[in-house]
């Protein structure tokens, strides 16, 4: 009975990680729709998708998140040493309580697909690409990217992690504005996320 019912909830649950992970690709291509039929503009040119070839596009996500990773980790650490006085018992992410607590591997592995592939596909399109997008054409490049990085940071609904994922983001917009192709910002987002997980794993194997 313990065992069967273990396999309800493993099922449950990689059908509600499927389920989220089928509803943010639906997400993205509402909105490749929109700008495609509706608006009449190809998203490949709009976002510079052929701008720069494969090994410019590595090259420059590479470069661009280096430096993001070490300015990311120290407003993190920062911002929980400072929250820690007023709120103790902080949470981390539930994503992350989700991934510790998971020991199915079918779990884990959507997970994993979800968080490197999925979610840097999909968010890259709607913050970057669509909300950057139209807030600069009717302001300017300095406002649209705070504007898009407050809405990116509020959406993952973490007090603890608003600051560093503000500062992601202004890295990932900067890193689309300067190169002019959002498959840059996307597999700087993909590696991060990659990096991110990988380090929760030795972690928790150290623990």
């Amino acid at each position: 009975m313990h065992i069967a019912l273990y396999t309800v909830v493993q099922g449950s649950c990689i059908s509600e990680m499927l389920a989220n992970a089928l509803f943010l690709m639906m997400i993205c291509l509402g909105l490749l729709f929109y700008l495609r039929q509706i608006r009449g503009l190809d998203p490949v040119a709009l976002f510079g998708l052929r701008r720069l070839s494969a090994p410019r596009v590595v090259a420059a996500a590479v470069l661009w998140l280096l430096p993001l990773l070490a300015v990311v980790t120290a407003c993190n650490w920062l911002t929980l040493q400072w929250l820690k006085q007023f709120w103790p018992d902080l949470a981390p992410q539930e994503a992350i309580t989700m991934f510790l607590e998971q020991n199915h591997a079918g779990s884990r592995a959507i997970m994993i697909v979800s968080a490197v592939l999925i979610a840097p596909l999909v968010e890259e399109v709607v913050f970057r690409g669509f909300v950057y997008g139209a807030v600069k054409r009717f302001t300017d490049p300095i406002f649209a990217g705070l504007a898009s990085a407050a809405l990116f940071a509020l959406a993952h609904f973490h007090l603890g992690s608003v600051v560093p994922l503000f500062v992601l983001a202004l890295g990932f917009t900067a890193a689309y504005e300067r190169t002019g192709s959002l498959l840059v910002p996307m597999l700087m987002h993909g590696l991060f996320n990659a990096l991110s997980l990988a380090a929760l794993m030795v972690l928790e194997r150290e623990g």
